[in-house]
Parts: C-alpha cells; sequence; structure tokens
C-alpha cells in the first residue's frame, strides 16, 4: 500500500497571486519601518520640546531668583505652583559651579543630577531616577546677580506635560490612521496596476490555448507583451509554425499517398479479373476491396483534416442524413438491407456539411456491415436545444467494455476478419470534435448498437 502526502496534483503558482504576496509583504515590511522611523522622531521632536520647554523656565527661574533671592518661598505663586511637590510635575535645583546647592523645590534640597563636568556651555540633558520617579531634564549654565550657577530643570515622566502629549495622542489619532489609509490605498492602486501589467500575458496565454489543429494558423498575441516575454513569445509562435508545416505536410503526403494508390489498385483490379482460376479471382478480388476500402478511409481522414475550420455554415442535418442514405442505397439493396431517415422536426447546426456528411456516411457503412441481411439500418435526427444524429443497426452490439476502444485508430475486435482497418469511427469522433461535439455508442432497445452524435446548442 502507498501513501501520499499532501496533494497529488497540487495547483501551479498563480503568478498575479505571488505578485500580490510579495508587494504585500514589502508594503507591510516599509510601513512598518515607517511608523517606527515617525514614531522614533516624534518621541525626539517631543524631548525636544520638552528640553526647550525646560531650558526657558530655568532661565526664567534664574531671573525670579535674581528679583527675589536665593528661597523657594520668595518665587512668585505661580512659579512656587509650576515645581510645587503638589503638583508633581516639575522640580528644580541651583547649585554653584562647585555642585553645592544653593536653592531647590524638593527636600531635603539637593541636586537632581550629578555635575558633568564635560556637559556643553548650553548645558545638557540628564535621565536619574529619584525616589522610584524617572527624572529627564536638562542642566542650564546661568547667573543670579554676580553668582553663576547650573540650574536643573526636570520633569517626572509619569507626569508628562499635558500639551506635548495631547500632540502625540492627536497624531497618532489622526496622522496614523490617515497613514494606515494612505497604505491601504497604494496597495490597492499596486494590485490594480499589476493586474493591468499582467493583462497581456493572460490574453496571451488565453491565445495560446485556442490554437489547435482547426485553427492552426493562428498564434500567440504579442501585443501589450513585456519586452522581456517577447522572447517566449517569439519562440512559441516558431514552435506553432513548424507543427503546423508538419501537420500540413503530413495531410498533402496522406491526400497524395491515398490518390495515388487509386491507380495501381484499379489496374491491379483489372489484371485480377482477367484471371481464369475463379476461386483465387474471388480471394484477391476481397483482398482489393480491403485495400480500397483502406485507401478511401485515409483520403476521407485527410479530407476531414483538410475541412477543420473551412466551410462552416448552417448545416440541415436532415438533408445531410437524407443525402448520405440515397448515396448508401444501392450497396444496400445489393447486400440485401434498407436504410430509413427520420426525423422529429428542424435541426440545423453550424459546421462543414461535407465533414458531418462523412461521419454518418462512416456511421451508416458501419452499421450496413454488421446489421443481418433482411434488416433496416435506422437513421433518426433529432432537433432542438441539442441537436443529435442517431444510427441503429440491429447486429450483435457492442460489448461495455469495448465501446470506448471502437473509436481509436486502426482498433478492430478481430484482426483476422478483413473489411477494413478500423479508421472509420476514429475518423467519426474526430469530425465531432471538429464541431464541437462528441459521438458515443450505446446499447439499443431489442439489441443492437445504437451510435449517437450529439451537437452543441445551435447559436441563438
Amino acid at each position: 500500500m502507498f501513501w501520499t502526502f499532501g496533494r497529488a496534483n497540487p495547483e501551479p503558482p498563480s503568478l498575479l497571486r505571488g505578485l500580490a504576496k510579495d508587494l504585500l509583504l514589502l508594503h507591510l515590511i516599509g510601513l512598518a519601518v515607517l511608523l517606527l522611523v515617525v514614531f522614533d522622531r516624534l518621541d525626539a521632536v517631543i524631548d525636544d520640546l520638552e528640553a526647550e520647554d525646560m531650558h526657558r523656565d530655568a532661565l526664567a527661574l534664574a531671573e525670579r531668583l535674581t528679583s527675589h533671592g536665593l528661597s523657594a518661598a520668595t518665587l512668585d505663586s505661580a512659579t512656587q505652583a509650576h515645581f510645587s511637590p503638589d503638583y508633581g510635575r516639575y522640580r528644580f535645583s541651583v547649585l554653584d559651579r562647585d555642585g553645592k546647592v544653593l536653592v531647590a523645590s524638593i527636600d531635603p534640597p539637593r541636586a537632581l543630577a550629578p555635575l558633568d563636568p564635560a556637559a556643553p556651555a548650553e548645558g545638557a540633558r540628564f535621565r536619574v531616577v529619584h525616589r522610584a520617579a524617572l527624572l529627564w531634564g536638562v542642566t542650564v549654565p546661568a547667573r543670579i546677580g554676580d553668582i553663576p550657577v547650573w540650574i536643573q530643570v526636570a520633569e517626572d515622566m509619569n507626569h508628562r506635560d499635558a500639551v506635548i502629549d495631547e500632540v502625540a495622542a492627536r497624531f497618532l489619532d489622526q496622522g496614523g490612521w490617515l497613514i494606515l489609509l494612505l497604505s491601504a490605498g497604494q496597495i490597492v492602486a499596486v494590485l490594480l496596476r499589476t493586474r493591468r501589467r499582467i493583462r497581456p500575458l493572460v490574453a496571451a496565454s488565453a491565445s495560446a490555448g485556442a490554437i489547435g489543429p482547426e485553427i492552426g494558423h493562428q498564434r500567440v498575441r504579442a501585443e501589450g507583451v513585456p519586452r522581456e516575454v517577447l522572447p517566449l513569445v517569439g519562440a512559441v509562435n516558431g514552435a506553432f509554425d513548424r507543427i503546423e508545416s508538419t501537420f500540413r505536410a503530413q495531410k498533402e503526403f496522406l491526400e497524395n499517398a491515398a490518390h495515388e494508390l487509386r491507380t495501381p489498385l484499379s489496374v491491379l483490379r483489372a489484371r485480377v479479373e482477367m484471371l481464369e482460376d475463379a476461386a483465387m479471382r474471388r480471394e484477391l478480388e476481397t483482398d482489393i476491396a480491403v485495400l480500397s476500402r483502406l485507401v478511401t478511409q485515409l483520403l476521407r481522414a485527410a479530407e476531414i483534416e483538410g475541412l477543420a475550420g473551412h466551410d462552416q455554415g448552417p448545416v440541415d442535418l436532415e438533408r445531410v442524413a437524407a443525402t448520405v442514405a440515397s448515396y448508401l442505397v444501392p450497396a444496400a439493396t445489393r447486400a440485401g438491407r434498407t436504410i430509413r431517415v427520420g426525423a422529429d422536426g428542424p435541426a440545423r447546426v453550424t459546421g462543414s456539411a461535407e465533414t458531418i456528411g462523412q461521419a454518418i456516411n462512416n456511421l451508416v457503412e458501419n452499421a450496413l456491415s454488421h446489421t443481418p441481411p433482411g434488416s433496416a439500418v435506422e437513421v433518426e435526427v433529432r432537433g432542438g436545444a441539442h441537436p443529435q444524429v442517431r444510427v441503429r443497426d440491429h447486429g450483435p452490439g457492442v460489448a461495455p467494455d469495448e465501446r470506448e476502444l471502437v473509436f481509436q485508430r486502426f482498433w478492430r475486435r478481430d484482426r483476422r476478419q478483413g473489411g477494413g482497418a478500423g479508421l472509420g469511427l476514429a475518423m467519426v469522433r474526430r469530425a465531432m470534435e471538429l464541431h464541437g461535439g462528441s459521438a458515443h455508442v450505446e446499447a439499443a432497445p431489442g439489441g443492437g448498437a445504437l451510435f449517437v452524435l450529439d451537437f452543441p446548442p445551435p447559436p441563438g
């Protein structure tokens, strides 16, 4: 026992779907990087704004302390409230150049952060932890009167400035959604443009799929195909040119061979008729009849392929069936059989009357060779939405396991028997394929075989 994991016949990958996935993935990665960069820059801008704000507070604090003395109690009420422990957001310390605390808003007075000897003249930023609070601030050089000092102003990171928080919140609420909407619109636009770019490839694929023996003159469409794919289209069209040339040469050879064989067969038949040995003459005449039938079938096969895609027009199935029957009546009469044609109404299809006539002719000839003497071959034409031609004989019928084999080329139940090469029914199926229909055989009621030609619905 064999076990198969996964799907036995996986569906080939879709170019459009693959491109869409790749573009979507790249876009999402780009969007994530963009958002990270934007948020990082936003955070940097907020830090800069906070630093500038605290720098101004430090300079303003220096002016107020100059006017009122080095004591927090001498500050005006607005400044005291701004740096009040109850307010809980901003804190300050004033240090002399040696790092000694002169005045501070915290109790006991202390420096908010160690002084950095390498700090620039305009001051430095710092981050420290004080009593479980993360302080972020600036150290600004200033003068209080004639005394050079360092003023440290810090903000509790748990109580960021309301205005700055509002800026960030509004940006995320409005700008963030705008970025997402623009990103979604860009994805849709890219997919639509990709689909449009691939459309010529889809059209070229469809035109290639429509090429067959009956329309072998068509080629893969190259209009709008990307420059990178044009060599492939050219190679495919070149392959189709070679195939069509080979196919045409084969048909011409078959036609010529069939025509050329008729003349020696006629000469051979004439010479056989001159033989005095009656038994040998009859045996040779039988062999010549088999060869003549084979040549005729080969010629008909070539004619069917030659008529593929040509002489298309409205075909009256009842008239074609009646014409075939009248042509075969003399042969049927000589064999002691009859042909009956009936129709249940108008039956018109689009196609080649000659090709359809050859298909019906092969079915009737096949039925005549299998129905017993004294019986009739019945040809029934059905119209309506699904036109049919049904040919019935009263012979032994076709076994269920042979109903597909009979339509294969050169297949015969008993090759020891003469009468044909097994091409007649194969040509019937080929003729129906050229008309978009099908051929099958089933058991006839009461015995015998019933061959059915199914045509596509008539246009309109």
